[in-house]
């Protein structure tokens, strides 16, 4: 026995054993004609059961409602064909209408340009009697201040002799006050040496620094107390002739070089109560000495 079955867009046809189905294409609308809720998820996500989808409606030309998708065929077809359908039509349709606006040949990117507006104008702005000054380059940087008592590394303190020199002394009982307090000025180099720290020595309580110099006609380091109103107001050359290079020779002691007369050192003298000199390192002298508390 056969039966025929008429549907919009469709007619079927069946037996006892199988199904025919036969189907025609309507017209495909527009794609501006196609309703806003339809999207691209109907037409392409598969991974959603098909039962799911067979029961979606798909809308036609001029708000006609098919019927298609409420045909469940028993045997004989399988249930994606549906869904085959609409993504063919689906496609025939983008392809229509990018026909229909002149292809790519008319298509259209956006640039930064699109966002200036005719009120934006651009104008060539001229700069005249530009003068460049360069920034003042600075071989040592003050860091910071700290104040140490210093002895050489045969136990011998400094003390003031006069206004214009120290001397190196035991001292005990009473005269232990007669020791100088001195104030380490720390500075960073522009060029920095890692086994020598630039610092100034100067005497607390007062605006005397340990400066160095060569003696006149000679080579030889000499060394002096110079009154300095404020050692960080002092840079470069003026400053170089306070600055003594820290080095580290045990746990204990160091030695400090003169930056103005390279190869001479801070040095006391073996016997008791002479002058803070200025020597070379190759002299017989003491030039070893300690700070306390450790600088570093």
């Amino acid at each position: 026995m056969n039966a025929v079955n008429h549907y919009h867009g469709g007619v079927i046809r069946g037996s006892d054993t199988r199904l025919v189905w036969e189907t025609t294409m309507a017209e495909v609308p527009d794609l501006c004609d196609l309703p806003m809720d339809i999207s691209e998820v109907e037409f392409y996500a598969n991974d959603v059961p098909n039962i799911m989808k067979v029961n979606k409606r798909l809308y036609s030309h001029e708000g006609r409602v098919s019927c298609i998708s409420k045909i469940k065929p028993s045997t004989g077809k399988p249930e994606h064909s549906v869904h085959v359908f609409k993504k063919v039509k689906a496609f025939s349709t983008i392809v229509k209408k990018w026909k229909k606006d002149g292809g790519s040949a008319n298509r259209r990117f956006f640039y930064d340009d699109d966002l200036l507006t005719p009120v934006l104008v651009n104008e060539n702005i001229s700069i005249s009697n530009a003068e460049i000054e360069a920034a003042p380059r600075t071989r040592f940087l003050h860091v910071k201040s700290s104040q140490h008592n210093i002895r050489d590394s045969k136990q011998k303190s400094l003390k003031m002799n006069g206004n214009n020199s120290l001397v190196a002394s035991f001292l005990a009982g009473e005269n232990v006050q007669l020791e100088v307090k001195i104030k380490v000025d720390t500075y960073f180099e522009a060029k920095p040496d890692k086994d020598n720290l630039p610092l100034a020595l100067g005497i607390v309580g007062s605006k005397l620094y340990l400066c160095c110099t060569t003696e006149e006609g000679t080579t030889d380091g000499a060394l002096s107390l110079t009154e300095v109103e404020d050692i960080k107001s002092k840079a470069d050359d003026d400053l170089l002739p306070f600055i003594f290079y820290y080095r580290k020779i045990d746990s204990h002691n160091n030695t400090f070089e003169s930056a103005a007369v390279p190869g001479y050192y801070l040095s006391t003298s073996q016997n008791e109560g002479a002058k803070l000199h200025l020597r070379p390192g190759s002299e017989t002298f003491i030039r070893e000495f300690r700070l306390t508390p450790s600088l570093v």
